[in-house]
């Protein structure tokens, strides 16, 4: 899956990598050392458990573990990552809301 600049992969053993731009979290990852554009280039494992599925928007990520939960990483600024706050996050965070007992109130 890919994003604006960064690319999710699901592999067949349910780990997620990613790489490519890692601005506001998006890969998974913070990159705090002086070379963060070579070390966005490694392809690596995210924090991701038992994931089922993967997407992207254009500057943060999502993935769907098997028991139905999502999760969610990357820029943050209007909330759109549906966490109930406003903070950019380099590991994933579960989106409670969605949980599939909390579904049910969903119209």
């Amino acid at each position: 899956m890919s994003g604006a600049q960064h690319t999710v992969a699901l592999t067949d053993c349910k780990k997620v990598y990613a790489w490519g731009d890692a601005e506001s979290g998006k890969i998974g990852r913070e990159l705090k050392t002086r070379y963060k554009n070579k070390q966005s280039l490694k392809i690596e494992k995210t924090n991701a458990k038992n994931a089922k599925d993967v997407f992207c928007g254009r500057f943060h990520s999502f993935y769907v573990n098997d028991a139905n939960q999502v999760f969610a990483w990357g820029m943050n600024n209007h909330g759109q990552l549906g966490l109930g706050h406003k903070n950019s996050i380099a590991n994933a965070q579960r989106i409670r809301y969605l949980d599939p007992h909390e579904g049910d109130h969903v119209v």
